[in-house]
């Protein structure tokens, strides 16, 4: 895990591994629902969306971030980090 901070805001990112298969799941669930997953044309399910978002997290495109502050969870796009990048 490696902290990082910006704004007042200290984040830690939070490997994958090490969260429960139910945690990732809602963290999954809440991604989707917040950035709203466009995928074009083509309608996907939602246990569809699941397996996009979790292939980028294997890949790590995407990772989870934990405020500190907030005392909250996500996950987030790794471009996203911006000047968190590690």
């Amino acid at each position: 895990m490696k902290t990082q901070s910006s704004e007042g805001s200290k984040f830690v990112i939070v490997p994958y591994e090490k969260l429960s298969e139910e945690a990732l799941f809602g963290l999954i669930d809440e991604f989707i629902l917040r950035e709203g997953t466009d995928y074009g044309r083509s309608e996907y399910t939602l246990e569809e969306k699941h397996q996009h978002v979790r292939k980028q997290i294997l890949s790590g495109k995407a990772v989870v971030v934990f405020d500190l502050n907030e005392e909250s969870a996500s996950l987030i796009r790794r471009e996203q980090l911006g000047t968190f990048s590690e």
